[in-house]
Protein backbone atom coordinates (compact mmCIF):
# COMPACT_ATOMS: atom_id res chain seq x y z
CA UNK A 1 0.00 0.00 0.00
CA UNK A 2 1.16 3.40 -0.67
CA UNK A 3 2.48 5.57 2.11
CA UNK A 4 0.03 8.34 1.01
CA UNK A 5 -2.92 6.16 1.49
CA UNK A 6 -1.71 5.77 5.71
CA UNK A 7 -3.99 6.09 8.61
CA UNK A 8 -1.36 6.59 11.85
CA UNK A 9 -2.24 6.94 15.20
CA UNK A 10 0.53 8.59 17.40
CA UNK A 11 0.19 7.83 21.17
CA UNK A 12 2.79 9.61 23.57
CA UNK A 13 2.53 11.09 27.26
CA UNK A 14 4.44 13.86 26.04
CA UNK A 15 2.47 16.94 24.58
CA UNK A 16 4.89 18.89 23.63
CA UNK A 17 7.26 15.81 21.90
CA UNK A 18 3.82 14.51 20.05
CA UNK A 19 3.15 17.76 18.23
CA UNK A 20 6.83 18.26 17.15
CA UNK A 21 6.42 14.00 15.86
CA UNK A 22 3.08 15.16 14.42
CA UNK A 23 4.63 18.10 12.45
CA UNK A 24 7.47 15.95 10.41
CA UNK A 25 4.50 13.93 9.99
CA UNK A 26 2.49 16.38 8.28
CA UNK A 27 5.72 17.96 6.65
CA UNK A 28 7.28 14.88 5.22
CA UNK A 29 3.80 13.12 4.52
CA UNK A 30 0.91 15.49 3.95
CA UNK A 31 -1.33 12.62 2.43
CA UNK A 32 -1.36 10.52 5.26
CA UNK A 33 -4.56 10.91 8.03
CA UNK A 34 -2.81 11.44 11.79
CA UNK A 35 -4.57 11.06 14.92
CA UNK A 36 -2.29 11.56 18.13
CA UNK A 37 -3.41 11.42 21.45
CA UNK A 38 -1.68 11.44 25.10
CA UNK A 39 -3.51 8.64 27.06
CA UNK A 40 -3.68 5.05 26.45
CA UNK A 41 -7.27 4.06 27.31
CA UNK A 42 -8.17 6.63 24.85
CA UNK A 43 -5.68 5.36 22.29
CA UNK A 44 -7.08 1.61 22.66
CA UNK A 45 -10.59 2.90 22.38
CA UNK A 46 -9.29 4.43 18.46
CA UNK A 47 -7.72 1.15 17.58
CA UNK A 48 -10.85 -0.57 18.40
CA UNK A 49 -12.92 1.33 16.30
CA UNK A 50 -10.99 2.62 13.42
CA UNK A 51 -8.76 0.64 10.79
CA UNK A 52 -5.37 1.77 10.97
CA UNK A 53 -2.44 1.04 8.95
CA UNK A 54 -0.06 1.70 11.55
CA UNK A 55 0.32 2.70 15.13
CA UNK A 56 3.41 4.95 17.27
CA UNK A 57 3.18 4.12 21.11
CA UNK A 58 4.66 5.05 23.96
CA UNK A 59 5.81 2.12 26.35
CA UNK A 60 4.46 4.16 29.37
CA UNK A 61 1.20 5.83 28.27
CA UNK A 62 -0.60 7.27 31.32
CA UNK A 63 -3.43 4.95 32.46
CA UNK A 64 -2.76 2.00 30.17
CA UNK A 65 0.77 1.83 28.90
CA UNK A 66 2.12 0.77 25.09
CA UNK A 67 2.86 -2.90 26.34
CA UNK A 68 -0.73 -3.25 27.69
CA UNK A 69 -1.88 -1.82 24.33
CA UNK A 70 0.00 -4.51 22.34
CA UNK A 71 -1.10 -7.06 24.43
CA UNK A 72 -4.86 -6.37 23.83
CA UNK A 73 -4.43 -6.49 20.46
CA UNK A 74 -4.65 -10.31 20.99
CA UNK A 75 -8.37 -9.85 21.74
CA UNK A 76 -9.33 -7.80 19.53
CA UNK A 77 -11.24 -8.07 15.48
CA UNK A 78 -8.35 -8.85 13.45
CA UNK A 79 -9.39 -6.18 10.60
CA UNK A 80 -8.76 -3.44 13.79
CA UNK A 81 -5.13 -4.91 14.12
CA UNK A 82 -2.83 -2.44 12.64
CA UNK A 83 -0.13 -4.09 10.18
CA UNK A 84 2.40 -2.25 11.26
CA UNK A 85 3.26 -1.20 15.39
CA UNK A 86 6.01 0.85 16.64
CA UNK A 87 6.94 1.24 20.06
CA UNK A 88 9.21 4.37 21.04
CA UNK A 89 10.36 3.10 24.60
CA UNK A 90 14.26 3.07 26.47
CA UNK A 91 16.78 0.45 26.18
CA UNK A 92 15.91 -0.91 29.74
CA UNK A 93 12.11 -0.36 28.91
CA UNK A 94 12.86 -3.05 25.95
CA UNK A 95 14.83 -5.44 28.04
CA UNK A 96 12.16 -5.14 30.78
CA UNK A 97 8.66 -5.86 29.01
CA UNK A 98 10.74 -7.97 26.41
CA UNK A 99 9.28 -6.27 23.40
CA UNK A 100 10.50 -8.60 20.95
CA UNK A 101 8.54 -11.31 22.33
CA UNK A 102 4.79 -9.63 21.80
CA UNK A 103 2.28 -10.86 19.68
CA UNK A 104 2.17 -8.98 17.18
CA UNK A 105 5.02 -8.06 15.95
CA UNK A 106 6.78 -4.70 17.15
CA UNK A 107 9.22 -2.88 16.44
CA UNK A 108 11.43 -1.00 18.80
CA UNK A 109 12.67 2.49 18.36
CA UNK A 110 15.12 3.75 21.08
CA UNK A 111 13.87 6.92 23.56
CA UNK A 112 15.26 10.04 23.03
CA UNK A 113 16.35 9.80 19.26
CA UNK A 114 15.98 13.01 17.37
CA UNK A 115 12.40 13.45 15.82
CA UNK A 116 13.59 13.85 12.66
CA UNK A 117 15.36 9.75 13.46
CA UNK A 118 12.19 8.65 14.84
CA UNK A 119 10.63 9.95 11.42
CA UNK A 120 12.83 8.13 9.76
CA UNK A 121 12.79 5.01 11.49
CA UNK A 122 8.96 4.79 11.20
CA UNK A 123 9.43 5.42 7.49
CA UNK A 124 11.49 2.81 6.93
CA UNK A 125 9.60 0.37 8.81
CA UNK A 126 6.46 1.37 6.73
CA UNK A 127 7.99 0.82 3.82
CA UNK A 128 7.56 -2.33 1.83
CA UNK A 129 10.26 -4.51 1.68
CA UNK A 130 11.48 -5.16 -2.07
CA UNK A 131 11.79 -8.70 -2.79
CA UNK A 132 15.22 -10.30 -4.83
CA UNK A 133 14.15 -12.58 -8.02
CA UNK A 134 15.96 -15.80 -6.96
CA UNK A 135 16.86 -18.99 -8.94
CA UNK A 136 13.00 -20.39 -8.44
CA UNK A 137 12.30 -18.92 -11.64
CA UNK A 138 8.86 -20.62 -12.34
CA UNK A 139 7.59 -19.68 -8.79
CA UNK A 140 3.98 -18.54 -9.85
CA UNK A 141 4.05 -15.21 -8.11
CA UNK A 142 6.28 -13.67 -10.99
CA UNK A 143 3.52 -15.07 -13.10
CA UNK A 144 0.72 -13.74 -11.57
CA UNK A 145 1.22 -9.86 -12.69
CA UNK A 146 1.08 -11.09 -16.08
CA UNK A 147 -1.85 -12.77 -15.85
CA UNK A 148 -3.61 -10.38 -13.95
CA UNK A 149 -2.78 -7.26 -16.60
CA UNK A 150 -2.99 -9.53 -19.57
CA UNK A 151 -7.33 -9.74 -18.59
CA UNK A 152 -7.23 -6.07 -17.92
CA UNK A 153 -5.06 -5.13 -20.86
CA UNK A 154 -7.68 -7.17 -23.58
CA UNK A 155 -10.72 -6.07 -21.75
CA UNK A 156 -9.63 -2.15 -22.18
CA UNK A 157 -8.17 -2.35 -25.55
CA UNK A 158 -11.00 -5.07 -27.21
CA UNK A 159 -13.82 -5.98 -25.08
CA UNK A 160 -12.50 -9.38 -24.13
CA UNK A 161 -14.18 -11.04 -20.99
CA UNK A 162 -10.93 -13.01 -20.17
CA UNK A 163 -11.10 -16.18 -17.21
CA UNK A 164 -7.68 -18.47 -16.27
CA UNK A 165 -8.28 -21.82 -16.50
CA UNK A 166 -4.88 -23.86 -16.43
CA UNK A 167 -1.55 -23.03 -15.32
CA UNK A 168 1.00 -25.85 -15.97
CA UNK A 169 4.67 -26.05 -16.45
CA UNK A 170 5.66 -26.79 -19.70
CA UNK A 171 9.14 -27.93 -20.97
CA UNK A 172 8.55 -28.31 -25.17
CA UNK A 173 9.06 -25.49 -27.54
CA UNK A 174 5.86 -25.84 -29.00
CA UNK A 175 3.25 -23.32 -28.94
CA UNK A 176 -0.30 -24.22 -28.61
CA UNK A 177 -1.80 -20.90 -31.26
CA UNK A 178 -1.40 -19.72 -34.77
CA UNK A 179 -0.08 -16.25 -34.04
CA UNK A 180 2.22 -15.35 -30.99
CA UNK A 181 4.46 -12.38 -29.86
CA UNK A 182 7.52 -13.17 -28.18
CA UNK A 183 8.94 -10.22 -25.95
CA UNK A 184 12.55 -10.84 -24.15
CA UNK A 185 13.51 -10.04 -20.83
CA UNK A 186 16.61 -8.60 -20.07
CA UNK A 187 17.41 -6.77 -16.85
CA UNK A 188 20.07 -6.06 -14.18
CA UNK A 189 19.54 -8.90 -12.18
CA UNK A 190 16.93 -11.03 -14.42
CA UNK A 191 16.52 -12.53 -18.11
CA UNK A 192 13.59 -14.42 -19.77
CA UNK A 193 11.00 -14.15 -22.32
CA UNK A 194 7.13 -13.52 -21.73
CA UNK A 195 5.00 -14.82 -24.86
CA UNK A 196 1.19 -14.08 -25.63
CA UNK A 197 -0.51 -16.70 -28.22
CA UNK A 198 -3.52 -16.92 -29.88
CA UNK A 199 -5.38 -19.88 -31.75
CA UNK A 200 -6.39 -17.99 -35.67
CA UNK A 201 -10.09 -18.21 -34.57
CA UNK A 202 -9.51 -16.41 -31.52
CA UNK A 203 -7.56 -13.93 -32.86
CA UNK A 204 -9.37 -13.03 -35.53
CA UNK A 205 -12.31 -12.36 -33.58
CA UNK A 206 -10.18 -10.13 -30.86
CA UNK A 207 -8.41 -8.06 -34.04
CA UNK A 208 -12.07 -7.58 -35.79
CA UNK A 209 -13.20 -5.56 -32.30
CA UNK A 210 -9.67 -4.15 -31.56
CA UNK A 211 -9.77 -2.47 -35.47
CA UNK A 212 -13.32 -2.19 -35.92
CA UNK A 213 -13.06 -4.32 -38.91
CA UNK A 214 -13.92 -7.80 -40.45
CA UNK A 215 -11.37 -10.05 -40.77
CA UNK A 216 -11.07 -13.58 -41.97
CA UNK A 217 -7.86 -14.41 -42.07
CA UNK A 218 -4.36 -13.42 -40.54
CA UNK A 219 -2.86 -10.67 -42.87
CA UNK A 220 -0.26 -7.64 -42.76
CA UNK A 221 -3.30 -5.56 -41.70
CA UNK A 222 -3.92 -7.30 -38.35
CA UNK A 223 -0.93 -9.09 -37.54
CA UNK A 224 0.93 -6.28 -35.76
CA UNK A 225 -1.94 -6.24 -33.26
CA UNK A 226 -0.63 -9.35 -31.18
CA UNK A 227 2.87 -7.39 -30.99
CA UNK A 228 0.45 -4.15 -29.60
CA UNK A 229 -0.99 -6.55 -26.84
CA UNK A 230 1.82 -7.79 -25.70
CA UNK A 231 3.73 -4.67 -25.24
CA UNK A 232 1.23 -3.44 -23.40
CA UNK A 233 1.24 -6.36 -21.19
CA UNK A 234 4.33 -6.29 -20.59
CA UNK A 235 4.79 -2.41 -19.99
CA UNK A 236 2.25 -2.65 -17.15
CA UNK A 237 3.82 -5.64 -16.15
CA UNK A 238 7.04 -3.75 -16.02
CA UNK A 239 6.23 -1.26 -13.58
CA UNK A 240 5.06 -3.60 -11.08
CA UNK A 241 8.36 -5.63 -11.08
CA UNK A 242 10.44 -2.64 -10.71
CA UNK A 243 8.35 -1.31 -8.08
CA UNK A 244 8.11 -5.23 -5.84
CA UNK A 245 11.26 -7.36 -7.37
CA UNK A 246 13.98 -4.21 -7.34
CA UNK A 247 14.09 -4.77 -11.71
CA UNK A 248 15.41 -2.40 -14.13
CA UNK A 249 14.42 -4.10 -17.48
CA UNK A 250 15.21 -3.18 -20.52
CA UNK A 251 12.65 -2.32 -23.24
CA UNK A 252 12.41 -4.14 -26.36
CA UNK A 253 10.65 -5.08 -29.48
CA UNK A 254 8.62 -8.57 -29.61
CA UNK A 255 9.04 -10.97 -32.31
CA UNK A 256 5.86 -11.88 -34.21
CA UNK A 257 5.66 -15.75 -35.13
CA UNK A 258 2.61 -17.17 -37.62
CA UNK A 259 1.97 -20.85 -38.13
CA UNK A 260 0.53 -23.15 -36.51
CA UNK A 261 1.69 -25.44 -33.85
CA UNK A 262 5.20 -23.13 -34.17
CA UNK A 263 8.01 -23.39 -32.49
CA UNK A 264 10.50 -20.59 -30.74
CA UNK A 265 14.02 -22.24 -29.94
CA UNK A 266 15.65 -20.71 -26.72
CA UNK A 267 18.32 -22.91 -25.41
CA UNK A 268 18.53 -21.12 -22.29
CA UNK A 269 14.99 -21.76 -20.64
CA UNK A 270 14.63 -25.29 -20.37
CA UNK A 271 11.03 -24.77 -18.37
CA UNK A 272 8.37 -22.19 -18.67
CA UNK A 273 4.79 -21.11 -16.81
CA UNK A 274 1.98 -21.28 -19.44
CA UNK A 275 -1.59 -20.34 -18.50
CA UNK A 276 -4.53 -20.86 -20.57
CA UNK A 277 -7.40 -18.24 -20.72
CA UNK A 278 -11.07 -18.73 -21.98
CA UNK A 279 -12.96 -15.79 -23.27
CA UNK A 280 -16.02 -14.66 -24.76
CA UNK A 281 -14.24 -14.92 -28.07
CA UNK A 282 -12.10 -17.72 -27.18
CA UNK A 283 -9.13 -19.98 -26.12
CA UNK A 284 -5.83 -17.79 -25.63
CA UNK A 285 -2.58 -18.35 -23.96
CA UNK A 286 0.31 -16.72 -21.87
CA UNK A 287 3.57 -17.94 -21.10
CA UNK A 288 7.08 -17.05 -18.97
CA UNK A 289 9.89 -18.35 -18.08
CA UNK A 290 12.03 -15.37 -15.51
CA UNK A 291 15.78 -16.72 -14.74
CA UNK A 292 18.01 -14.73 -12.30
CA UNK A 293 21.38 -13.53 -13.22
CA UNK A 294 24.09 -15.64 -12.08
Amino acid sequence: MALDKFSILIAGSDPNQLAEIQAVFAEKLPKVAIISVTDGRKALQIIETQELNAIVLEANLPSFSGVQIVEELKFIKKMYVPKHIFMICTAEEKAQFEIESLTPKVICIEKGIEIDETYQSIIEGLRPKKKKVTSNSLDVKYMNPFIENTIKVLEVMANVKAQKQTLEIKKDQKFMGDISAYYPIRGSNIEGFFIVSFPKDTYLKVMSEMLFEEFTEINEENQDGVGEICNQVFGNTKAYFNDTFDMQIEMETPAIIIGESHIVVNKNFNARISVTFQSNFGEFYIETALHAKK
